[in-house]
């Protein structure tokens, strides 16, 4: 299994199934800190077994410090017994809303299925000027 994500400032889906990125971005300015950052996902995952339910999480955390996560998203996804597709791949669309940051710097955005990590981006948050 493996799997991919990009952040933006917005993450929409069209009228027809189309995917647009409205400002992919890897730097989140804020006023001062704490403060509550927002942003939009697209995930992909490949080599997924669709047939069975899985666990989607995507974790929160900053680069010098990775053991204080906050969970921002935790979701079971379904099963469908009667998937037959041979290479299936699973891709979603999230907005990610007032997610808490106590520091300004690089933090991590980790995407796992079923605890297993499978890619994280690093963000930066900066001041304002």
């Amino acid at each position: 299994m493996i799997g991919d994500m990009i952040l933006a400032n917005e993450v929409l889906s069209t009228s027809n199934s189309q995917v647009v990125l409205n400002g992919p971005n890897n730097v989140f300015p804020v006023l001062n800190t704490p403060a509550f950052v927002s942003f939009g996902v697209a995930i992909v995952v490949s080599g997924i077994d669709l047939t069975t339910d899985h666990k989607l999480v995507i974790e929160f955390s900053e680069l010098e410090d990775d053991t204080k996560k906050n969970l921002v998203f935790n979701e079971i996804i379904p099963g469908n017994p009667n998937q037959l597709d041979p290479n299936p791949t699973l891709s979603a669309n999230l907005s990610l809303r007032n997610i808490r940051v106590n520091n300004l710097g690089y933090h991590n955005v980790t995407l796992k299925v079923d605890d297993e990590k499978l890619t994280t981006s690093t963000i930066n948050i900066v001041k304002v000027n």
